[in-house]
């Protein structure tokens, strides 16, 4: 059975925490992986992770390695006589000559010999191609390299014989991201019980154990929960812990969000280079085995043809169809690579160019003092939507033209401006909006819209004004009966005006089986009434207003309800959650400043992608 693995050429990918290698079978006809000695696709390893490429002595040792392991599954009884000497190296798209050096050394030490040393993302695309499919036709491909420590990014152009890197992104964390929030999550769990994970060593290294185990059963289809037991033999005591589906994708969602800011990174930067478009999306990495991000990755990146065949071994595979190709057949393949670390592309210089700020010159004064909003979750086209119909709304217009193209997005930039701008989605009726007409203007798809509004612009104004009032009067209570301590002051008035709602508000009783129409909407506060999404985006604009940033977040509560609650950025910078509905007429209250875990275990669940990390 040994002979499969026959070969003069031989393929390593050496990832960020594992080693893969693969050979071409020649009955087969196909790149295959060799497992090592105990039967496993892949090795792991922590030398990259330790700066390996600055350390020779460290790297001589992983080769050293790799000959050891793979040379018992391909030639146990050396009855064979396989000399395992030529390899073809992957190796990061960025690294510098030194370091490739250092790795050809590295091998030589271990007695092998680099035959050629490729880039990991034209290696991964190799994993993809025939030889049939180089034609002369130019295409691109997207490579997204989700490993443990690490993401990659990076654009793969192939043009006849020609495969050639032409840029790269790389973000942290990668996948271990997860391990890292998984740990701390039931770190918090044992400091409720007394265990100081820092003082218990050996039961830290347990629980490391349990964690991995816990991540792959809870990526499954079917598994709402883990549990397992961790025992302390500090104290001789068993603990119970356990996470349940929802808590685990919350801490998935924290990772997530900080991958699509990276893809949001990389893909401004890509259309930088001119280029429209790209023809295939290849996901490898071990983390993509995970459902969670590949589906992410593959939702968002629809518009192009998603490969995901084999992830985490992709490119060692693609290095195999090089090594035959071109050592065995002597066919001409040229790799280049002229990949350099991308500048970085904010949402907010995009936003910058492309949005004039009317202020106070509108029939409805627009404020703009929060950063924060469901506004950061749109792209450049969509922001011109988002404040062409701002604008348009607070001018109570009744037509405006907008660059949209799918119901998806329009309902994105609608639920964004009725969030981030209580002020306007009290009367505006945007769920009788009309679509007049669908067009294209200079090559870009336009929707024309109708504005419906409940009121005239002079009722609007007075009823604003009565809301200002109101937002006065409750402003003026909270400070006449706090006592502000120097450098806490703004910490003190969130609290402080959370408290004053949580005891003047009621939640809207329903008449003939609907609530009353202001209840989701600022209104709300000339009510002392309302449902969870007109009480947070009334707590938002007392905020506004205090000039302290806050925003409504959208997802889902108990039983998968939808439900709405807010988000604050305190001075030193962090994030919490606060859900007011939940704590209403209640004197010690459960939802006040919580990290992202605590609105988990409270059975909150939200689009991580949207908004900030509540820490």
């Amino acid at each position: 059975m040994f002979e499969q693995y026959h070969s003069k050429h031989y393929a390593v990918d050496i990832g960020t925490s594992s080693i893969t290698m693969a050979v071409y079978n020649q009955k087969l006809h196909k790149n295959i992986i060799i497992p090592n000695g105990d039967g496993k696709p892949c090795t792991p390893h922590d030398v990259l992770a330790e700066n390996a490429f600055e350390r020779s002595e460290m790297m001589k040792t992983l080769f050293a390695r790799i000959r050891r392991e793979y040379r018992h599954s391909i030639d146990p009884y050396g009855s064979l006589g396989i000399t395992m000497e030529g390899l073809t190296l992957t190796c990061p798209a960025d690294v510098s000559e030194e370091e490739k050096e250092l790795l050809k050394r590295s091998a030589q030490s271990a007695g092998f010999h680099v035959e050629a040393l490729l880039p990991e993302p034209a290696a991964a695309v190799l994993a993809f191609l025939t030889w049939n499919e180089m034609t002369e036709k130019k295409k691109y491909y997207r490579v997204v390299d989700a490993g443990a420590k690490t993401l990659d990014f990076a654009l793969v152009e192939t043009e006849g014989r020609r495969v050639t890197v032409k840029a790269v992104e790389r973000a942290q964390p990668g996948g271990d991201g997860v391990d890292r929030l998984m740990m701390e999550f039931y770190a918090r769990k044992l400091a409720k019980e007394g265990i100081s994970l820092k003082e218990d060593i050996q039961m830290q290294e347990a629980l490391r154990s349990k964690v991995e185990e816990a991540k792959i059963s809870l990526s499954s289809k079917g598994i709402e929960e883990d549990t397992f037991v961790l025992y302390s033999e500090k104290d001789a005591k068993s603990y119970k812990m356990k996470m349940t589906k929802m808590e685990y994708l919350v801490l998935c969602g924290l990772v997530q969000k900080q991958f699509l800011e990276a893809a949001d990174r990389f893909d401004a930067s890509v259309r930088k280079l001119g280029i429209g478009h790209v023809d295939t999306t290849v996901l490898i990495g071990g983390t993509n085995c995970n459902p969670f991000f590949s589906d992410t990755f593959r939702e968002r990146y629809a518009d192009s043809r998603v490969l995901g065949y084999k992830e985490r071994e992709a490119a060692a595979l693609g290095a195999a169809a090089y090594a035959r190709l071109v050592l065995d057949e002597k066919k001409e393949l040229i790799i280049e690579n002229e990949a350099a670390r991308m500048p970085q592309t904010t949402k907010e210089s995009e936003e910058s160019k492309t949005v004039e700020y009317l202020g106070d010159r509108t029939v409805v004064p627009i404020q703009r003092v929060n950063s924060l909003g469901l506004k950061n979750a749109l792209d450049s086209r969509l922001l011109e939507a988002y404040w062409s119909l701002v604008y348009a709304i607070a001018e109570l217009s009744g037509e405006i033209e907008v660059p949209i193209r799918t119901d998806r997005e329009y309902y994105a930039v609608v639920n964004a401006i009725i969030y981030d701008y209580p002020e306007l989605g009290f009367y505006w009726n945007y769920g009788d909006t009309r679509i007049n007409a669908r067009y294209k203007k200079d090559g870009v798809d336009i929707w024309r819209l109708g504005l419906n509004y409940n009121s005239t612009k002079s009722e609007v104004q007075r009823k604003l004004s009565q809301i200002n009032q109101t937002v006065e009067q409750i402003v003026d209570a909270v400070t006449a009966k706090t006592e502000f301590q120097a450098g806490n002051e703004e910490r003190q008035m969130i609290i402080a005006v959370y408290d004053h709602l949580a005891r003047r508000f009621t939640y809207s009783e329903k008449k003939d089986g609907k609530f009353p129409d202001y209840a989701p909407t600022l209104e709300c506060l000339l009510h002392g009434d309302g449902i969870c999404a007109g009480i947070s985006s009334a707590y938002t604009y007392i905020l506004k207003k205090l000039q302290i940033p806050s925003m409504v977040i959208i997802g889902y509560g108990r039983g998968y309800e939808g439900h709405a609650w807010n988000i604050v950025q305190l001075s030193d910078g962090r994030f919490c959650h606060l859900d007011l509905t939940w704590d209403l007429q209640n004197f010690i209250y459960q939802y006040l400043l919580k990290d992202d875990a605590d609105m988990a275990a409270g059975r909150h669940l939200w689009d991580y992608r949207v908004y900030p990390n509540c820490r």
